[in-house]
């Protein structure tokens, strides 16, 4: 369980940071700390990251955790969508990429402790793990296929 949470984790932010957020060819807005288009995928990003935490928090029992295995697969689609909007949209600027770490970085990374927690926590509980873990793996699939190819990776 913790390491396919660890995948997921690393896959999330590895894809986030360079798919949203890197390279050098688009032109930066003038506002780009507010408002952009890149800003607004890599900030629903991260609440999609928070909302995994959660949905790994409620897995409890057995039936908490069907439940959980149900809202992953909803997770799943949403990043989806937000990845395609990452893909359309292509890379930011070199200014707004800086701006973007600079802002979501340290969200980024609390989102990603508080999946880790949730994760150990729910490694903790054979029953439910064994419910959730699956649609685990079938989540990092989705958000792997969903998130823009890193600059240099393609």
């Amino acid at each position: 369980m913790r390491n396919t949470t660890s995948a997921v984790l690393a896959m999330a932010l590895a894809l986030l940071v360079a798919g949203c957020s890197g390279g050098s060819s688009g032109k930066p807005k003038d506002d780009q700390s507010t408002g952009s288009a890149h800003e607004a995928v890599m900030k629903e990003m991260v609440g999609l990251l928070n909302e995994f935490a959660d949905v790994l928090d409620k897995a409890k029992d057995k039936a908490s955790a069907e439940k959980a295995k149900d809202e992953l697969k909803e997770l799943g689609e949403k990043f989806k969508k937000v990845g395609e909007r990452a893909k359309k949209l292509g890379e930011p600027g070199k200014e707004e990429e800086d701006a973007l770490q600079k802002k979501y970085m340290p969200e980024m990374m609390k989102a990603q402790r508080r999946v880790g927690d949730a994760a150990a926590k729910l490694g903790k509980n054979p029953e439910a793990a064994a419910i959730v873990g699956p649609a685990m793996v079938e989540f990092q699939k989705t958000m792997g296929e969903a998130m823009p190819t890193p600059k240099g990776e393609k």
